[in-house]
């Protein structure tokens, strides 16, 4: 009987989460299944590493930097981790999970064949705040495609994923693997000798959007055995007479193509930058919003959300505050508890949207360039009237403006304490009473003269004298103790010792030995 190889058992769950039977990707060495928390029943996108199918050791090798990748990572526009699930046969990461697809099933499903300039325009601007916020993280994703892309359930957010070939960089400094897909490739990608930066993800990005509005790819080749070397050839002349009929062929708007030629410039140096690229003139017609990072959570709720966390997983032995400090640690981080609490910790962020920044574009205006006006003379030029106005604005009281309260705040002056007539009652009053006299005054058919009513002077403020004020009292001190076994004489007096030093003198003075309350004073 011949050995039959045993049979593989399917994978079911893993950790908390129970798979789903959906594939939602397939890689070379992971595949991506949906699955859901079994205890919170929430969907994410479980990207399932099988150990034994990694055969490259430089993936081996980097296994785990996609997770320290997107730990850094936190916008609205890029997939968030939630934990990290490590076996001896997997490696596991459980991400935001999108269900409107990617944008290469909306391109390719779409009834034209192509997105409107519009969707294409709203989108690309989703995808340039992503990679903005990922260069600035000092990361750069080097797989910018349709495909890794993600959208949500309608379709009215795209969101960047798929960070197993992003890397880590620093301000200055480039790298030097080669990898991405060849159709998106940057040219500076295709010199071995060349190193590079963050601006290929730029190159990426305009392929990306020259797929969204033609629906085809600015650089292909058929499948043949020198495609790489056509496809290379391709990319290394840029954008050409042949993209530029195509675009005529779909009407697309100049402002459309002259980005997409600062895009697809193949001289690094001299490509487009996004924040040059987020104030394009194609863009003017729409509210381009200026989104910020995802907010952390305040302290009240993340002990809010950590509570939640203790009654779910039955942490009944822990406290909000212990369950806080093991999720924020590095053990922690990213294990059981960290997940649930960001799965929750979502859903309470849904709930407070996040805020935004609208920045209002002026709305594009048709013009028209044939009509032109005829030219106008210097000595024709019609004069402009010059209205001159009094600027001058009397106030009834002095107004201290916000800016100078602030500069006052900053030199740190001290505050002057102000009398009852220098406040807005006081001065209300003063107004009050000098418009009384002044209405006597007409009444009694004198001349009408503004009065000044001048406030009485502030009263000075008393001297405060001590009533009695010793001269020696640092030489006053109790009489002195008993001697051991005698019986105290009345009560202990103060005793001025000052007769000590003369003697018989008038001065000197002796203790009372006690009170007779029956003696009355003369």
């Amino acid at each position: 009987m011949a050995n039959s190889k045993p049979k593989q058992r399917k994978l079911a769950s893993v950790g908390n989460y129970q798979l789903m039977s959906l594939r939602l990707g397939e890689g070379s060495f992971s595949k991506v299944e949906l699955a859901k928390h079994a205890i919170l029943n929430t969907k994410v996108a479980l990207k399932i590493i099988k150990l034994a199918d990694v055969e490259d050791p430089y993936v081996m090798k980097n296994l785990k930097r996609e997770a320290l990748v997107m730990s850094k990572l936190s916008h609205p526009n890029v997939v968030h981790l939630h934990e990290v699930c490590s076996h001896r046969e997997f490696f596991c990461l459980a991400m935001d999970f999108y269900p409107g697809g990617t944008l290469c099933d909306l391109v390719s499903n779409s009834q034209l064949g192509r997105l409107e300039e519009s969707v294409s325009k709203l989108y690309y601007q989703h995808l340039l705040s992503g990679l903005q916020h990922i260069h600035q993280s000092n990361v750069i994703h080097r797989d910018i495609k349709l495909e890794n892309v993600f959208l949500t359930l309608d379709r009215s957010k795209a969101v960047i994923g798929d960070f197993g070939l992003s890397n880590l960089w620093s301000h200055g400094g480039n790298l030097r693997t080669r990898c991405g897909s060849a159709e998106y490739a940057a040219p500076e990608l295709l010199d071995k000798r060349q190193q590079y930066g963050p601006s290929i993800d730029i190159w990426s990005s305009g392929v990306v959007l020259f797929a969204m509005i033609t629906g085809q790819l600015p650089f292909n080749a058929e499948e043949s055995k020198g495609k790489v070397t056509k496809l290379f050839d391709q990319i290394k002349l840029g954008l050409g007479e042949d993209h530029y009929r195509t675009f005529d062929s779909i009407s697309a708007s100049a402002e459309a193509r002259m980005l997409l030629d600062r895009v697809l410039t193949v001289d690094a140096d001299h490509r487009i930058t996004i924040p040059q690229a987020l104030k394009d003139p194609w863009f003017q017609d729409i509210d381009i919003p200026e989104t910020e990072e995802r907010s952390d959570l305040s302290l009240t709720q993340q002990l809010e959300v950590a509570g939640m966390v203790k009654d779910k997983l039955m942490l009944l032995q822990w406290s909000p505050e212990q369950i806080l400090a093991y999720v924020k640690s590095a053990k922690g981080k990213y294990g059981k508890t960290a997940g649930c609490f960001s799965l929750l910790a979502r859903e309470l962020k849904a709930k407070s949207p996040v805020k935004t920044k609208f920045v209002l574009k002026p709305s594009a205006l048709p013009v028209d360039y044939k009509a032109k006006s005829p030219p106008i003379r210097m000595s024709e030029t019609p004069e402009v009237p010059v209205i001159k106005k009094d600027l001058t604005v009397k106030s009834k009281s002095p107004v201290i403006s916000p800016i100078q309260a602030k500069l006052d705040n900053m030199l740190k002056k001290q505050p002057t304490q102000t009398t009852f007539w220098e406040t807005r009652q006081g001065k209300a009053a003063v107004f009050a009473l000098a418009k009384l006299k002044e209405d006597q005054t007409k009444n009694e058919g004198g001349p009408s003269e503004a009065v000044v009513f001048q406030p009485p002077p502030p009263p000075k403020q008393q001297e405060v004298r001590s009533f009695f004020k010793p001269e020696r009292i640092t030489n006053w001190r109790r009489s002195l103790k008993p001697s051991q076994g005698a019986q105290r004489q009345g009560r202990l007096k103060r005793v001025d010792y000052s007769c000590l030093d003369n003697p018989g003198g008038q001065d000197s003075r002796q203790p009372l030995g006690s009170i007779n309350p029956n003696v009355g004073g003369k």
